[in-house]
């Protein structure tokens, strides 16, 4: 008897853009899904030697878009401008974290809400905060990873990292935002959108599975998703 031929899945497997590097992730704590990949895990891992292969999936696959949010190039941390309250940077505590979103909320983008991953970093930053979400057949068969930040960072920083390019001052709504493509690669393969806001920089990001097949331009489903979340961005 011969084998049944086992159908073939879309792999979620995602590459850092222009690096090469690509890591493993686990869609939920405790449970490891083969072929689930975010973006810098591996990448975050070999600059800080946080962790040994095969120990910790979820610490190794942990940062979808990790330069997008930490600004500078590579995956260092270490830019400065800050948003100010009243002369002061704001704390972490004082950040919008978008892990309180309404599940009906992020539904609302395409993501399946119990996809959450509040621990998107790995290690908790000083200057971010983030969740990231799975948003799976938004691309033809294939999909996004959604991630949504806050940072004590400034726009200025977000436009002088040469991760980001192609920037544009856009409106969505009422509201003044920063659009850019992440990466280099061609076609982009991820977009993201920023808003200066009394909570700090607030980031909208989704980046397209890296096996994807669709020559879409990510911003299209990105701005649909900013257009859902809006509302529940603080100004």
């Amino acid at each position: 008897m011969e084998p049944k031929a086992v159908a073939s899945r879309p792999s979620r497997r995602r590459i850092v853009g222009g690096s090469g590097c690509e890591d493993d992730r686990s869609g939920t704590v405790g449970r490891v899904e083969s072929g689930r990949l975010s973006t810098l895990g591996r990448c975050y891992r070999e600059a800080q030697s946080i962790g040994e292969a095969g120990v910790s999936v979820r610490v190794l696959g942990v940062v979808a878009g990790l330069c997008a949010v930490l600004a500078v190039a590579g995956c260092s941390e270490s830019v400065s401008g800050q948003p100010e309250v009243s002369g002061a940077p704001l704390t972490k505590e004082q950040l919008f974290d978008p892990c309180t979103l309404p599940e009906s909320v992020i539904a609302s983008t395409g993501a399946d809400p119990a996809t959450k991953d509040s621990n998107p970093f790995g290690t908790p930053r000083e200057a971010f905060i983030g969740c990231e979400w799975d948003a799976a057949n938004t691309d033809g068969r294939w999909g996004h990873f959604i991630l949504i930040s806050s940072s004590s960072k400034s726009l200025e920083d977000f436009r002088t990292n040469d991760y980001f390019n192609d920037f544009h001052d856009t409106k969505v709504g009422d509201r003044a935002a920063f659009q850019y493509y992440l990466g280099n690669n061609s076609p982009p393969v991820e977009c993201g959108f920023s808003f200066d806001t009394s909570k700090g920089v607030v980031t909208v990001s989704a980046k397209k599975y890296v096996d994807s097949k669709t020559t879409a331009d990510p911003c299209v489903f990105t701005l649909g998703a900013v257009s859902k979340i809006i509302d529940s961005i603080p100004r």
